[in-house]
């Protein structure tokens, strides 16, 4: 995995991961987010609040 190059001006702000239950979304932002957090980037992450949920 590499977050080469996030920090330069052009590199995305915010991300969607999507896809079908089971695919290991949880798990490739988990992973992602701790990498940049050991890079010394700043991670944010929530949940909503007001948003009936799916299930």
């Amino acid at each position: 995995m590499r977050i080469n190059g996030l920090e330069q001006p052009v590199a995305p702000k915010a991300v969607d991961i999507a896809g079908e239950p089971g695919i290991g979304k949880s798990r490739l932002l988990g992973e992602t987010c701790a990498r940049a957090r050991q890079a010394g980037f700043t991670v944010l992450s929530g949940t909503p609040c007001c948003a009936p949920l799916p299930w």
